[in-house]
């Protein structure tokens, strides 16, 4: 038996490897959360506001590169609710004229539309 015992050290020490894996894996917060749930999340939690809600969101379905790597997700998800949110966020005078210039600009990049509120 003695000569079995590095082998089994080496099996254990495997199984701890992969157990651990599967453990960081299994408990991964990114795991099974889509982008837009990420997005909710960080909303609730008063991570984020609701202007960059809308930001985000629009940079997830239109402008991946700039979406902050904290709302990445591999999970898939949907995005008609969203893009119908967004558009009538950018129809809506009393709505997006309330937004930052800037988020404004991005939503009609985006969009390509986007109703021009006055100064």
């Amino acid at each position: 038996m003695p000569r079995y015992k590095p082998i089994i050290y080496i099996g254990l020490a495997i199984l701890l490897i992969l157990a651990f894996i599967s453990f960081r894996v299994i408990t991964s917060p990114n795991r099974t959360l889509t982008t837009p749930d990420l997005i909710q999340r960080a909303v609730a939690n008063g991570k984020i506001t609701e202007e960059e809600r809308l930001l985000y969101l629009a940079y997830a379905l239109g402008d991946y590169e700039k979406l902050p790597t904290r709302f990445h997700s591999n999970a898939p998800w949907s995005g008609t609710l969203i893009i119908l949110e967004l558009r009538e966020v950018s129809r809506s005078k009393s709505v997006m004229c309330e937004l930052s210039p800037f988020v404004q600009g991005e939503l009609r990049r985006i969009f390509h539309a986007g109703v021009i509120c006055e100064k």
